[in-house]
């Protein structure tokens, strides 16, 4: 199966250098629904292969990788610091570590130092979000 995940690689790969030459062409939204569909049964292949125990088969691997952003739980955030939360009420990782960084050093922090420990701060705060991305390599012949 995973030899098949290879080969669906190979084609995803090729449809995108496909898709980078052609700057203007009529068939270029059919060819980007060709290669969406292609990656969802590429990652739903590889998926399948991980839920059941398939990691390896000669000399290919299955590899996951993450892509995912910590989202901060604003409940919690805002009842330890409800003056930063009611300021940013929507708050992005980066707009809570930059004010509590801030914050720490208006107390007299050193800025690295208090970039650290505002990032400690917020990783109590923090959950990952988003799927894991499977992709799959062949050790002998690289990707």
């Amino acid at each position: 199966m995973l030899e098949k995940a290879i080969e669906l690689k190979k084609s995803i790969l090729d449809l995108k250098e496909r898709i980078q030459m052609i700057e203007e062409d009529n068939d270029l939204p059919a060819m980007r629904d060709i290669l969406k569909a292609k990656e969802k049964d590429y990652q739903s292949m590889l998926k399948d292969c991980f839920d059941n125990g398939i990691t390896s088969e000669g000399s290919i691997r299955i590899v996951t990788t993450y892509r995912g952003r910590r989202g901060v739980r604003f409940k919690e955030f805002l009842e330890r610091y409800p003056n930063i939360a009611t300021t940013y009420a929507k708050i992005s990782v980066t707009a809570a570590e930059k004010a509590l960084t801030g914050l720490l050093t208006d107390g007299g922090m050193e800025k690295k130092d208090a970039k650290e420990e505002a990032q400690s701060i917020l990783d109590e705060f923090c959950d990952m979000e988003g799927e894991p991305k499977f992709d799959v390599v062949d050790l002998v012949e690289g990707d």
